[in-house]
């Protein structure tokens, strides 16, 4: 109850997003994935790891555009 609270959406759409009976948008996932402190992989599946990477890869962070 209290995470439909906090992103101002039913329970009854929380409970079809645990159950898969409806698949949350990019923005609802996002917002789940803020929730819980957890990166979108997480949420998929996709990682064991729960720590969100706030690095850039491949030296982007580095570049520099004329």
């Amino acid at each position: 109850m209290r995470l439909a609270i906090e992103l101002n959406l039913s329970q009854n759409s929380i409970s079809r997003y645990e159950s898969g009976m409806r698949e949350a948008d990019y923005k609802t996932l996002l917002a789940i994935a803020d929730y819980f402190n957890v990166s979108l992989d997480y949420l998929f599946g996709r990682t064991d790891n729960p720590k969100i990477n706030t690095e850039m890869k491949n030296g982007r962070d580095n570049l520099s555009y004329k």
